[in-house]
């Protein structure tokens, strides 16, 4: 009987050896995948959705790469704020700092996460055209940059308000629709 007590117990030991070697194996493993990860947008963007700013620095390289989580409250002028949140009225900007290690053509591009409010209109500094949405804005923003080069692309938003009475009543459901308009950014860099 306390034979078979000890073999069931070193049976138990060597179970429980084998399973935390291997989940320290798996844990190794995604430290280094997170390593990794972190490594691979150091210096690029991401910034938590409470910072206030309106500078995102992104490595243009022949790879895509996305920037997520972006909330256009971040980029508020905050003489326009209301109750903390986009509304009829309000602007801001934001600045895309585009940087590269090589000599390529860059696309920037832009994907909505959820629907913006329909008057909200996006323009870069140097063009006087409006945008409706900065998927259309995006087909504008391609050009060069040369290695070591450092480019920057000023995009300025306003929500405007009291057109016409039609667009008014868009602008208090969209108004009381939304709180905050999030989207991602994209670089594509070619030779």
């Amino acid at each position: 009987m306390k034979n078979s007590k000890k073999k069931i117990v070193i049976l138990i030991i060597i179970i429980s050896m084998i399973l935390i070697f291997f989940i320290h194996k798996l844990a190794k493993h995604w430290v280094q995948e997170d390593l990794i990860f972190f490594q691979f947008w150091k210096g690029e963007i991401i910034k938590s959705e409470s910072e206030k700013t309106n500078q995102f620095e992104v490595k243009v390289s022949k790879v895509r790469r996305n920037y997520t989580n972006l909330n256009l409250l971040q980029t508020i002028n905050s003489k326009t704020l209301v109750n903390e949140k986009i509304a009829p009225g309000t602007s801001g900007n934001f600045k895309i700092i585009l940087i590269s290690n090589q000599n390529l053509k860059y696309k920037i591009g832009f994907n909505s996460q959820n629907n913006k409010p329909k008057n909200l209109k996006f323009f870069v500094d140097n063009q006087s055209k409006k945008y409706n949405t900065l998927e259309e804005l995006g087909k504008t923003l391609c050009g060069n940059i040369k290695s070591n080069e450092t480019k920057t692309i000023n995009v300025n938003w306003q929500w405007d308000y009291e057109i016409n009475p039609k667009e008014d009543k868009q602008d208090t459901e969209d108004g009381e629709r939304i709180k905050k308009y999030n989207f991602g950014i994209y670089t594509i860099g070619e030779e």
